[in-house]
Formats: structure tokens, C-alpha cells, sequence
């Protein structure tokens, strides 16, 4: 990589941010015109999912652009197995924790749209922080 890409990588993720935070701010009088935390928390979830993936959309056009691809801006997916096993047992203790405290365990079976909008959310942005990590 020549000495103007790495600027023009973190200029593109600036604009990410950008595009993620405009996104948010449209989506703001929505948020609060809602009467339950439900509602709020459903539309805010929302606003963050179609502002990181529009976000993302954008930097994925503005690198190919400038002909660069994931790979040379750092992105590997790597085959270290142990550390998706260690997260998978971190995660799976976390959620045995968690379940001791009777007012989590009463609503931790139940599905509905905010915790599947609160997964969806959770996937995007660890998508979008490990190429920013490893792009930066």
C-alpha cells in the first residue's frame, strides 16, 4: 500500500461514522415519538442496523474505488479455532450469570422483535468493528 491509502482508508471510515450517525439522527424523531421502551429501543435498534450496513455499503464502494479490496486493508478471516471456542465459552458462562438474576431468567426464553433486532445489531457491528480494527 503507497503512502495515500492508508489516508484514504481512515477517511472512508470517517464517512462510515458519518453516513451511521445521519442515519441515526433521521431515525431520532421516530424514537422518541414512541411511548414504550419497546418501541424505542425497536426503532433505534433498527436505525443503527440500516446505518452501519449503508455505512458499510459505501466505505466496500469507496475502496474498490480507489482498487483496494478487504484483504489488502487488513481483513483476514484467520482459521484460529481456540478463539472462537474461547468466546463461545466466555459467551456461554456470561449467559449462565446473567440467568441467576430472577428478573433475566423470567424473559430470557421469550423472542421477540427487540432481542432478535438486538442479535441482528450485535452481528452487524462486530462485522463492521473487526474490519475497522484491522483496517486502522
Amino acid at each position: 500500500m503507497d503512502n495515500i491509502k492508508p489516508f484514504k482508508v481512515i477517511l472512508n471510515v470517517f464517512i462510515f461514522f458519518i453516513i451511521v450517525y445521519l442515519i441515526i439522527s433521521l431515525f431520532y424523531p421516530l424514537i422518541i415519538k414512541q411511548s414504550t421502551v419497546y418501541g424505542k429501543a425497536s426503532y433505534y435498534l433498527t436505525s443503527i442496523i440500516i446505518g452501519e450496513i449503508l455505512g458499510f455499503t459505501l466505505f466496500y464502494y469507496l475502496i474498490r474505488k480507489d482498487k483496494m479490496s478487504l484483504r489488502d486493508i487488513g481483513l483476514k478471516f484467520n482459521k484460529k479455532y481456540l478463539a472462537y471456542l474461547l468466546g463461545i465459552i466466555i459467551a456461554i458462562v456470561y449467559a449462565g450469570v446473567e440467568l441467576q438474576i430472577p428478573e433475566v431468567y423470567l424473559h430470557s426464553f421469550e423472542i421477540d422483535k427487540v432481542k432478535l433486532l438486538a442479535v441482528i445489531a450485535a452481528i452487524v457491528a462486530g462485522f463492521v468493528e473487526k474490519l475497522f480494527s484491522e483496517a486502522i
